[in-house]
């Protein structure tokens, strides 16, 4: 089972306009994505998937072009955990 590390997401700057980092922990080893959704609940892009080894740093890169001002929800979703933080999109 793969893990994320409790309240070690992080995103900066926020708000941002064309670039916005997200940076985040796993503990296990084992699959993970990272989804951008809106306010709503909907999909808006799908940020990264991919594989991780235990305790290792990701670090996920949005680019804000082509994203309306507003706020949105970045997902990081690792077996059966999943963590949610809200972003800022501002011109």
């Amino acid at each position: 089972m793969l893990s994320l590390k409790k309240d070690k997401m992080v995103a900066y700057p926020v708000p941002f306009s064309n670039k916005l980092t997200l940076e985040f922990y796993i503990e296990q080893e084992g699959n993970f994505q990272v989804n951008l959704y809106d306010m709503g609940g909907k999909l808006v892009k799908q940020l990264k998937t991919g594989t991780s080894l235990a305790g290792e740093m990701q670090r996920v890169e949005v680019n804000g072009l082509g994203l309306h001002d507003g706020m949105y929800l970045v997902s990081v979703m690792s077996g059966k955990e999943k963590q949610t933080i809200r972003i800022i999109k501002k011109e």
